[in-house]
C-alpha cells in the first residue's frame, strides 16, 4: 500500500539524484515538462499538464528512466540509510514535548546541525533531516568515513 508521507517528494528525489542516489525503488515520480492530451481526451489517465507531479508504481532507477524527468522515489527510510552509507551523515529524529525535531550527525559524532524547527509529524521531521543532510553534504562533499583502526 502506498503511503505518501513515507516517500520522498519530487524535490527531494531530485536532490538525491544530484548527489548520486541511483538505487532501485518500487516507485518513480515525474514532474511533466509539457502538456499532453491523449487521444483528444483531457480526462484520460495518460493526459497531463505542465508541472503536474505523478507517482508510478514501477521499478525505477535514476540511470534507467522511463519518462523524461522521472526519478527513483525511495521511502524516507531508504533515503536516510543511503545518506548514512554514502554521504556519511546520520539523521536522528527526536521527540520533544510531543513534537519532532532532528539532528544530522557526521561519523565523528559531531552534530552538524540541531534544529529547533519542530514538526507535529515524525515523517516531516525526517524529511527535513534528509534535506539538511544533502545541503550539508553539498557544503562539504569530501566528507569520508573515518577509520576505526
Amino acid at each position: 500500500m502506498f503511503k505518501g508521507k513515507e516517500y520522498c517528494s519530487y524535490d527531494v528525489c531530485v536532490m538525491l539524484a544530484e548527489v548520486g542516489y541511483n538505487e532501485s525503488t518500487s516507485h518513480g515520480i515525474v514532474r511533466f515538462k509539457s502538456d499532453y492530451v491523449y487521444d483528444e481526451d483531457e480526462n484520460h489517465p495518460e493526459s497531463h499538464k505542465t508541472g503536474e507531479v505523478r507517482v508510478y508504481d514501477i521499478y525505477t532507477k535514476n540511470s534507467e528512466v522511463y519518462f523524461d524527468g522521472m526519478y527513483a522515489m525511495p521511502t524516507i527510510y531508504e533515503a536516510a540509510r543511503w545518506i548514512l552509507d554514502n554521504l556519511y551523515l546520520n539523521i536522528t529524529v527526536i521527540r520533544k514535548n510531543g513534537r519532532f525535531s532532528y539532528d544530522v550527525i557526521d561519523f565523528d559524532g559531531k552534530s552538524v546541525l540541531e534544529t529547533s524547527n519542530v514538526n507535529d509529524n515524525y515523517e516531516y521531521a525526517y524529511v527535513d533531516g534528509i534535506i539538511t543532510a544533502i545541503e550539508e553534504h553539498n557544503k562539504n562533499p569530501h566528507r569520508t568515513c573515518f577509520s576505526m583502526a
